[in-house]
């Protein structure tokens, strides 16, 4: 392929194949290039993602299949994590809100304690902000919600399995639905105290 042809796609000029014009689009993606902002796709929106930490493997593992699953629908994916010391979910969905997010997903969020105050997610609904709820039901919550102890309740725009709550996956079932926690903090959680003695 001639340079000529390059400076053509890259200045969005006629006379360059489809088939030509996406090769040199994916090299510049393969290479690391950045490209022209006339040639960027247009997203659907940006669409959080609030997880409670990373250490936990199945966190980064949901993560990534959701991000996929967001991306193939056009949404860009924001992956907000909550640490020790860092900000709060309630802290990261103000944040998101703010930048106008088309929606957000929650991972083993607040919704799965049920010891926390579910208003902030009437909150949230009143502010017609669309939400979506993995690992951990709560029948105070109106929302789709995904948990491995329920079963999908709704159908994702891609096909998404969640893991089973199998030892060591990271899921915990309990009496209250699916705890957050690892396993060296859950003496600190509610649901975990009373499912796991």
């Amino acid at each position: 392929m001639s340079e000529a042809t390059v400076s053509r796609v890259l200045n969005g000029k006629p006379g360059v194949a489809a088939t030509t014009r996406q090769s040199v689009l994916a090299a510049l993606d393969v290479l690391g290039y950045e490209r022209p902002v006339r040639l960027r796709q247009r997203s659907e929106g940006l669409v959080g993602l609030i997880t409670p930490e990373l250490e936990n493997p199945i966190f980064p593992a949901l993560a990534q299949v959701i991000g996929q699953a967001l991306t193939r629908q056009g949404y860009t994916p924001v992956l907000a994590t909550q640490t020790p010391g860092g900000s709060t979910e309630d802290e990261l969905t103000e944040m998101l809100v703010d930048r106008g997010v088309a929606g957000i997903i929650y991972v083993s969020g607040l919704h799965a304690d049920t010891t926390a105050d579910m208003q902030r997610y009437e909150r949230l609904r009143a502010q017609g902000v669309p939400f979506v709820l993995v690992d951990g039901f709560s029948p105070k919550v109106q929302a789709p919600f995904i948990s491995p102890t329920t079963g999908p309740r709704w159908r994702w725009p891609s096909p998404i399995s969640p893991p089973s709550a199998t030892p060591g996956s990271g899921w915990r079932s309990g009496r209250s639905g699916s705890c957050r926690c690892s396993a060296r903090s859950r003496a600190s959680c509610a649901p975990c105290r009373s499912s796991w003695g």
